[in-house]
């Protein structure tokens, strides 16, 4: 995703996106629809906390469970 946000933000064509990213046909408006509307700063914060949640579910800094609870709380607040 952040590979497709960074080709459409340098101005790449959809075929140039999608041969990068492999995606059905009958998906890739609705993939192109959504990228336009992600902010990049906001998709960067995401994938750092979710690498997070990974790091503290491999260091049992808690239980898997309470990592992904906490987690999926987060990126839906």
């Amino acid at each position: 995703m952040a590979l497709a946000k960074a080709l459409l933000s340098q101005g790449a064509a959809p075929a140039k996106i999608f041969s990068e990213v492999r995606m059905p046909p009958f998906k890739q408006g609705a993939y192109l629809s959504m990228l336009n509307q992600i902010d990049s700063g906001a998709m960067a914060q995401r994938m750092q906390r979710i690498a997070a949640a990974d790091l503290a579910i491999k260091t049992s800094k808690a239980t898997p469970r309470m990592q992904v609870e906490m987690l999926v709380c987060e990126l839906m607040g």
